[in-house]
Order: structure tokens, then C-alpha cells, then sequence
């Protein structure tokens, strides 16, 4: 898929949402059965991708940055969206 003039991956956007529900890498990584590492490349390609960051450390550990809640949203209506067209064919 490309967007504002780069290619973002569904897989990035899956990792991507894991991550974002979870705001855990290990527990995140766990779920989607990748490493960490592999999560954090993909993410850190995602934002590198987008030109933004999409989440920020705090003490606490993890949280959305504006473009990652904004990112989120959208995903979320894209999966959405792929899962009724997909069971609409089935």
C-alpha cells in the first residue's frame, strides 16, 4: 500500500496494532508469535516510513503519540473494512 508516498506493509500495520493495544513489546511480540526485535525493526521501519514517531517512552513504559492514536483509528477502519469485504465474498 502506498501512502503519502511510501510503502507501508499490512503486516507493519498488524505489528503495529498489536503493539498498540498491548503498549508491552514482549507482551505484544508474544501475541503476534515474533520476536521483539522483529517488532521493533518493523515498528521502527513503520515510523521511519511515515516520517513520525508513533510511540513515545514515558515512565510508565509506552504510549501513542498523536500520529499513533491518529494511525490506530485509521488501521482499525482498514482491518475492519478487509474483514467485511473478505466475509462478504465468503
Amino acid at each position: 500500500m502506498s501512502y503519502g508516498g511510501c510503502a507501508v506493509k499490512l503486516k507493519q500495520l498488524h505489528y503495529f496494532m498489536a503493539l498498540a493495544e498491548h503498549i508491552n513489546y514482549k507482551e505484544a511480540a508474544h501475541v503476534l508469535g515474533v520476536s521483539q526485535g522483529l517488532l521493533n525493526q518493523q515498528i521502527t521501519a513503520l515510523e521511519e516510513q511515515l516520517g513520525t514517531a508513533l510511540f513515545v517512552r514515558d515512565g510508565k513504559g509506552y504510549r501513542l503519540t498523536q500520529s499513533g492514536y491518529q494511525l490506530r483509528i485509521h488501521a482499525s477502519e482498514l482491518f475492519g473494512m478487509m474483514t467485511e469485504s473478505i466475509g462478504s465474498i465468503n
